[in-house]
């Protein structure tokens, strides 16, 4: 009818198809053909540029294919070069350790020098330490020569103090060097850890040799890095050794330097091997403090004492216990300790050292003895002089053995005054030779 919108004939157009979108003439935003063919152009995305691999180095082309090397003395395949490098490495490092040898000390002056050499040579045997552990390696003998070096603490509490200005580098060393647990035993090691000198280590096997002491079972509790083991004479080298020390950093840098001991890194109260061992040798510590071992604890033994009547029960009888301790052990007024012991060993015999001994070599000044003991093969309840005290003809009270034998004191005995009161002190004679003075007495040491 009228006014009617009547229908357009239908006409035939061109579509555009893109896979994104579809657009007709007249569409919605009124753009013309030739825009829209445009727009589609503009918007299609680009092909992707094809990816070029970079160019293999000559290392990488080899660790595609397998390798064959040596190992053990046979051919072996692996599937790369890394796997190769990687066994070599191994059969390195397991070299190393199956031709180990205990290292030998032949330098006469172990240990001396100013405070600040030892620190050095210290930080620098704990720094190799390190490496090595890291690298899962036995030290070479190059490098246990760097690791031997190691003196320990004694006498260089300052390096542990923050309030030295002079010692702040090293402080500060320390502090980035040793974890918590080592430096907290570092710190408390300053007070006992005293290395010995070479010439009273050479005296005591020397003493060992006149006994007929060839080879057999030896032990150092309180080792150290092991310096008693790192002097073992020639003729004695068959023997099978064996140490205890608590200092973590000591008794591993011990193990690198003698991989053919049996070493324990802990507290002797942790160790147990009765009536095995023919020697015991070594420099115990000393101080007014105890261990926990339910085994002495009755006995309330301080630490020096505890460690001579531990070790008298892990000797067999008949066998030698050569220990250096403070003079305390023969000299101090309270008997029961040198009653115990005499119960169960016979003296020997004991040099008396001057107090000037370990200085060079630990920075201290202490009257010290070398005790040596043989064990019996049961107790008895003999009580022999050496259990009791006198006064030599000076009015010095000592133990009796020194007041009978006064050619085995190796000075003047006098008394002086200390943080603790007057004591007395053996001090060295103007011109005398320590190692003259040890060769002459150990003479008189009778025992088989």
């Amino acid at each position: 009818g009228l006014g009617q919108e009547q229908p357009q004939p239908a006409t035939e157009s061109p579509t555009f198809h893109s896979e994104t979108m579809a657009v007709y003439p007249g569409d919605k935003n009124n753009l013309p053909y030739d825009v829209v063919v445009e727009r589609l152009h503009i918007e299609e995305p680009e092909p992707p540029a094809p990816v070029t691999e970079p160019e293999k180095t000559f290392e990488e082309v080899l660790d595609e294919h397998p390798v064959s090397i040596q190992v053990n003395g046979q051919w072996q395949t692996f599937p790369n070069a890394k796997a190769a490098e990687e066994a070599s490495y191994e059969e390195y490092k397991a070299n190393l350790r199956r031709n180990a040898k205990n290292f030998r000390i032949t330098d006469e002056h172990l240990g001396e020098g100013g405070p600040k050499a030892k620190f050095q040579a210290n930080v620098n045997a704990i720094r190799l330490l390190k490496e090595l552990e890291a690298a899962g390696q036995q030290a070479s003998p190059e490098q246990q020569e760097v690791l031997f070096r190691y003196v320990g603490w004694g006498g260089l509490s300052d390096a542990f103090d923050p309030e030295k200005p002079a010692w702040a580098l090293e402080y500060a060393q320390l502090k980035e060097l040793l974890t918590p647990e080592e430096y907290a035993a570092a710190r408390s090691s300053t007070l006992n850890a005293h290395y010995t000198s070479p010439t009273v280590i050479q005296a005591i096997y020397e003493a060992m040799g006149r006994m007929g002491f060839e080879t057999g079972n030896i032990l150092e509790p309180s080792m150290g890095v092991g310096n008693f083991f790192g002097m073992l004479p020639e003729k004695m080298r068959n023997s099978r050794l064996y140490g205890v020390e608590l200092d973590p950093v000591s008794g591993r840098i011990a193990k690198q330097l003698y991989p053919k001991a049996d070493i324990t890194v802990g507290g002797f109260e942790t160790t147990d091997r009765r009536d095995f061992f023919d020697l015991a040798i070594g420099n115990v510590p000393f101080g007014s403090y105890s261990l926990h071992d339910k085994r002495y604890d009755k006995h309330h033994f301080l630490i020096h004492d505890y460690f001579f009547a531990k070790t008298l029960d892990k000797v067999r009888p008949g066998g030698i216990v050569a220990f250096i301790t403070s003079k305390g052990t023969l000299d101090k007024e309270n008997s029961a300790v040198r009653r115990y012991l005499a119960q169960r060993a016979d003296l020997i015999g004991a040099i008396r050292l001057p107090d000037n001994t370990f200085k060079r070599n630990a920075g201290t000044e202490v009257t010290s003895d070398v005790i040596f003991l043989q064990k019996r093969d049961h107790i008895t309840d003999l009580e022999p002089d050496w259990v009791h005290l006198d006064t030599d003809e000076n009015g010095i009270r000592m133990n009796r053995y020194f007041v009978q034998h006064p050619e085995m004191i190796l000075g003047d005995m006098v008394m002086e005054s200390t943080r603790f009161g007057p004591d007395s002190a053996c001090k060295a004679r103007e011109g005398e030779d320590l190692s003259e003075q040890l060769a002459n007495d150990i003479q008189f040491l009778q025992a088989e």
